[in-house]
């Protein structure tokens, strides 16, 4: 699996700015951008139906680092494949909120959520944007 499988149930928000790294090819050379990246979302999962998760996120970002997008992915980890579903949330100015995500019935009921935050340009930093939950029944 892409990512080790989380052992809580809930998760605070990351208030910092982090420095982002952005590899971009320019002609034959690559080039290092760097920029403001937004932490990790806070995130609580709670299964509302064998399939239907709903998904609590909290941002704490600064405003030179804001969170402009969440994405918000449910599945079974332990299937060796891997096949989540996934929302978009744009905060819009909010700082909190609740999205429903509904899983297809042929897949497994998922037992994680993952979040990834993205900044204004649509990047997500990997390293500190992401985040994941275990989803509690």
């Amino acid at each position: 699996m892409l990512f080790a499988k989380p052992h809580t149930y809930r998760v605070g928000p990351d208030a910092a700015c982090h420095d982002g790294v952005l590899h971009v090819l320019k002609g034959n050379a690559w080039s290092v951008r760097h920029y403001p990246a937004p932490g990790h979302a806070g995130l609580r999962a709670t299964a509302t139906a064998p399939r239907v998760v709903r998904i609590d996120w909290r941002i704490a970002s600064p405003k030179r680092c804001a969170t402009a997008g969440i994405e918000f992915t449910a599945g079974e980890y332990d299937n060796e494949r891997w096949m989540p579903t996934s929302v978009f949330v744009k905060p819009r100015g909010r700082t909190h909120g609740s999205v429903r995500l509904k899983v297809a019935s042929y897949l497994a009921p998922p037992d994680v959520v993952l979040a990834s935050a993205y900044n204004a340009q649509n990047v997500e930093d990997i390293e500190h944007g992401i985040t994941s939950v275990l989803i509690r029944r």
